[in-house]
């Protein structure tokens, strides 16, 4: 089990690595939305692991607890994957925050206006 200490360094270093790589997050297209609602989670590994890089341009407005193991049920506090992917939103780009062992958190984000 990784302690939280070993946790934040992974983050901060995928933060680190995103930030120079200039990956921001990700935004799903008109056809991965369709294959979600059809339930084919494959466009979920479309989404980038940005760490706490924030990308320029971009304003999180919300985070989401969702389990990665794929053993998670629909009773528990992290959202499994088809949960998750019910509640992806059209012109929303989002990034993995915050990889814990058997959980992650998925950020989202919006464009700033200008």
């Amino acid at each position: 089990m990784m302690d939280l200490a070993t946790i934040r360094h992974m983050n901060r270093e995928a933060g680190e690595t995103a930030r120079d790589e200039g990956c921001g997050p990700y935004v799903f297209s008109p056809i991965d939305l369709r294959n979600l609602k059809d339930g084919d989670l494959s466009p979920l590994r479309k989404v980038p692991r940005i760490g706490d890089y924030e990308p320029e341009g971009w304003i999180k407005t919300d985070s989401y607890f969702v389990d990665s193991s794929g053993f998670g049920g629909a009773g528990e506090p992290a959202l499994t994957a088809s949960q998750f992917a019910q509640k992806v939103e059209p012109g929303v780009g989002y990034g993995i925050g915050e990889v814990g062992q058997f959980q992650i958190y998925i950020d989202a984000f919006e464009k700033e206006e200008d």
